[in-house]
């Protein structure tokens, strides 16, 4: 899904460079709105946990509208971007945790697409 095209000469220049460079990924949130005011310490309910996160497409995305002739890609991006939104805090303790996982992260060369967890 190319929603932010100003990210796609970061994503060239990643893919472009040979796997034993760097290991990397790009995570990929919607919106993003801090969980509280005071940004230290972190919020204690501030977790990962709180983050579904999926490689390449987005977690949970739906086709549901690309039968629609003509807009149905329009439409189906319309209908589904506002529930993407995640917390600041939510997402710096998914790259915290994606960083102590080193090698074996599971996010290695790819793009991670992220949304808040129904609860």
């Amino acid at each position: 899904m190319r929603i932010f095209p100003e990210h796609r000469q970061t994503w060239n220049k990643l893919r472009s460079l040979p796997p034993t460079a760097m290991e990397w990924s790009i995570l990929c949130p919607g919106f993003m709105h801090p969980l509280s005011q005071t940004t230290y310490p972190l919020a204690s309910n501030a977790t990962a946990d709180n983050i579904d996160a999926s490689a390449s497409t987005p977690p949970d995305w739906s086709l549901k509208l690309m039968c629609v002739p003509l807009m149905g890609g329009y439409l189906n991006i319309m209908s589904q971007a506002s529930a993407y939104g995640t917390t600041l805090e939510d997402n710096a303790d998914f790259i915290a945790k994606d960083l102590l996982d080193g090698r074996e992260s599971a996010w290695i060369f790819q793009k991670v697409g992220v949304k808040e967890r129904r609860k």
